[in-house]
């Protein structure tokens, strides 16, 4: 019976496998769909930034490619901002692009459109796909709409895309969701609520339908025994959770809750065999797809092994039991047999053990031989290693080069001059100052221009304008001046050098890696820096090690938020332990390497990573660098669900070293 127990529950477990299994691939079907869906408005962000005076035209014809790809995509809209001072020009010029009744508008309390009232700023819909079909909501006002305007807030302020409550999407009968993705000037990189509200251009609003998604999303697969539901855990009306049920019967998508329908579970995380509890992402929102067996899936888990391993087990011990019976008979017979057998046997023992005499002495040869072919295999992987490393920093310094060279050199040039042109800007404008005071009534023609113009507007923004070029321009200085602090190929002795500097060189390139993504947050990072004194070192060779710790850490991360939806830290520390000796660290709040990981980190060629994806050889370089090269020694301290923090401790002075590598 307790064999039977165990492999009952043996069975359970392999059920519970196989359900949690079919479940996760369904939720990353779906996380791949929504992904796919999500990269639309960033396609549009990069269109925009290289067609600044978006048209009516240019926005038809990326709509349309994007309609032709995408079916759950229902409509796009451009959405602009308008001060009550624009509004009428505004108006005019849609107007003049074929839109002849353009007026911006808002809905009553009656839903239906009614003139908009003056305040400081709208959020009309600029244009609109597909038309004829949705022209109706060309000139509405997103700022009249709380949750819409709310959504566009979100965004703009945050400057990453957000995403409303479940909305009905009339035409189609169905239920969706609107995405709304900020649009900032094409030169300016802002990083503080100032400087997006400064450089806000505008709005992208993508409407999705949610059935047509799901259904694409598990088109191919096997879904015929499994209900889901997909709850918006985020929606800030408690009869806006409930977004679509999947009846595994019909295989039909239901988005209106029926009282025939099964409720959804409370549960929001984990897997049984009644439920597994997953999560997607869209934007800033999180939703919860929970997957449900039907009795058709449980039916074929039926736990017929364990039933029938017992009746064999009594049928085997059944005959065990004659077996035995029978041998006893025989045991008289055989004990006359072993006694001849006893004295061969002892004659073979003795002659085995001569035999594994001479055995053990030819294995011991061939161990040691064996310990020089691994030793030679070991200074291959070094010297292979070693040769990847060189060919890997020269390809780096050529690409430096060729930047310093042909962006730096054209960028200095338009830098200096922009003093200038600012200079005589101010030159100008004093002129015309000096001019509108000799002759304060200037003639109609004069006024008639200086309207058309917007002279005024035009004094106070041409200085701003020139300011902001001139700080893109120092923007892309500093990214040139980081890589060639980064690669420091053009040093091939030992320097002394700033070992701060070549962190930070080494954060701005990973910067886009930092980034927040569609599928986690941005990864922090702390500084925590000493003074330093100068180190003498390679500084290229070392800020590559910079580099692969750094990589390494936000390898680790991003898969650890994806699984868990935590914050991702990196910490930089950097320490004086002694006038001769310095410390730099890198950790992080990842899921920690495992112990038997940490005794190979360090091999040629050991990686943990998908293929493809790492060579084994990052560490292991590094490893080399620090501790053959510098002298110093690189060290890795983690536990599993706390994090990990590499080590480095490097002597101040090595005068006396010469290049290895």
């Amino acid at each position: 019976m307790s064999t039977s127990t165990t492999l009952e529950q043996w069975e359970q477990e392999r059920a519970q496998a196989a359900f949690e299994r079919r479940s996760n691939t369904i939720t990353k079907a779906l996380q791949v769909r929504l992904d796919d869906y999500s990269s639309i408005s960033y396609a549009f962000e990069a269109f925009h930034a290289a067609n600044r005076d978006l048209n009516k035209t240019q926005f038809q014809k990326l709509a349309q490619s994007f309609f032709k790809r995408y079916d759950g995509l229902y409509a796009q809209n451009w959405v602009v901002p308008v001060s009550l001072r624009e509004r009428s020009q505004f108006e005019q010029a849609r107007q003049a692009e074929g839109m002849d009744s353009f007026q911006i508008y808002q809905m009553d309390a009656e839903g239906q459109p009614q003139p908009v009232r003056d305040r400081p700023m709208y959020y009309p819909i600029a244009y609109a796909e597909p038309l004829p079909e949705i022209e109706g909501v060309l000139g509405f006002d997103f700022g009249s709409n709380p949750e819409r305007f709310g959504a566009l807030v979100q965004a703009r302020d945050s400057g990453r895309p957000a995403v409303t409550d479940r909305i009905t999407l009339i035409a189609k009968n169905s239920v969706g969701f609107i995405l709304a993705h900020p649009i900032y000037a094409a030169e300016s990189s802002p990083s503080t609520l100032a400087e997006r509200k400064q450089s806000f251009r505008g709005i992208f609003v993508g409407v999705y339908s949610i059935p047509e998604i799901l259904e694409t999303a598990i088109a191919g697969l096997n879904v015929t025994d499994l209900n889901f539901h997909l709850v918006d855990l985020q929606a800030k009306q408690p009869q806006n959770r409930f977004l679509a049920f999947y009846n595994a019967e019909t295989q039909t998508i239901q988005t209106i809750l029926d009282k025939d329908f099964p409720q959804s579970p409370e549960r929001t995380v984990g897997c049984d065999r009644s439920l597994c509890a997953t999560r997607v992402t869209i934007a800033d929102r999180q939703w919860l797809l929970q997957l449900q067996p039907t009795p058709a899936y449980l039916a074929g888990q039926q736990y017929w092994f364990a039933e029938s391993m017992l009746v064999i087990g009594l049928l085997v011990t059944s005959g065990l039991v004659i077996y035995l019976y029978q041998a006893t008979e025989r045991t008289s017979q055989i004990s006359a047999l072993v006694a001849a057998r006893t004295a061969e046997l002892s004659e073979e023992v003795a002659e085995r053990r001569r035999a594994e005499a001479i055995l053990r002495e030819s294995e011991q040869t061939l161990r040691a031989r064996s310990q020089e072919l691994q030793q030679a295999l070991d200074d291959l992987h070094r010297t292979q290693a070693q040769l990847v490393q060189t060919e890997k920093m020269s390809s780096l310094g050529q690409l430096v080069a060729g930047v310093a060279h042909e962006i730096n050199n054209p960028v200095n040039f338009i830098y200096g001059n922009l003093q200038h042109t600012a200079t005589y800007t101010q030159d100008l404008l004093s002129l015309v100052d000096l001019y509108q005071q000799d002759n304060p009534s200037p003639s109609s023609s004069i006024q008639a221009l200086m309207e058309e113009i917007d002279f005024d507007f035009l004094r106070i923004d041409m200085p701003k304008m020139l300011l902001s070029m001139q700080v893109g321009t120092q923007r892309i200085r500093e990214i040139v001046k980081s890589l060639r602090n980064f690669s420091r190929l053009d040093e091939a002795e030992i320097k002394a050098v700033d070992i701060h500097e070549g962190i930070e060189s080494t954060l701005m390139i990973l910067h886009n890696r930092l980034r927040a993504k569609t599928d986690r947050a941005e990864i922090e990072v702390i500084r925590d820096y000493s003074a330093l004194p100068l180190v003498e070192c390679y500084a290229g060779q070392l800020n590559q090690v910079f580099m692969n710790l750094m990589s390494n850490a936000i390898d680790a991360l991003e898969d650890h938020m994806y699984a868990t939806g935590d914050r991702g830290v990196i910490t930089l520390e950097t320490r004086s332990l002694s006038p001769q000796t310095v410390r730099i660290s890198v950790s992080d709040n990842g899921p920690g390497i495992p112990v038997e990981t940490q005794k190979r980190l360090f091999e040629p060629f050991f990686t943990t990573k998908p293929l493809g994806k790492g060579t084994g050889l990052g560490l292991s370089i590094s490893y080399q660098v620090v501790q053959e090269v510098h002298r110093g020694t690189l060290e890795c301290f983690s536990k599993v669900g706390k994090g990990t923090e590499f080590r480095i401790t490097l002597p101040v002075s090595q005068s006396a070293l010469v290049s290895r590598v």
